[in-house]
């Protein structure tokens, strides 16, 4: 083995041949195209979460505020109630004397495409509370 150096003996083997970086370069762009689909689910999903909370929250605030109210306030009058983003309807429990049911609906937007959806919350109030 007479060689001298920096001769070579045939091709060069350090280089990567067309085909394996087009089959890196496809891997790489699948593994892209999975990342960010999967992101974009992701925030869909967070964004409705959001909304959905703001709403329970919305809806927690105007059962608060009706709560606060005397017993024989206009604001708890037996039917329908509307706010401008809210509703709430008043009933008389049967099974309790003198006791109002409260059901208190916030709608929003889901952003994933479907219809609009609800939150509804319930609460009562006695009189004897007041």
């Amino acid at each position: 083995m007479d060689r001298k150096r920096g001769q070579h003996r045939g091709p060069s083997t350090a280089g990567l041949t067309l085909i394996e970086v087009l089959v890196a370069t496809g891997l790489l762009v699948l593994g892209l195209t999975t990342f960010l689909t999967a992101l974009s689910g992701i925030r869909r999903v967070s964004v409705a979460a959001d909304r959905r909370m703001a709403a329970m929250h919305r809806a927690r605030e105007v059962l608060e505020s009706v709560l606060t109210q005397q017993y024989s306030a206009s604001a708890l009058s037996v039917g329908s109630h509307a706010l401008s983003d809210a509703s709430y309807t008043v009933s008389r429990n049967t099974s309790f004397a003198a006791t109002k049911d409260i059901v208190v609906t916030v709608p929003w937007e889901d952003p994933r495409g479907n219809a609009s959806q609800d939150v509804v919350i319930y609460g009562s109030i006695a009189s004897c509370m007041h």
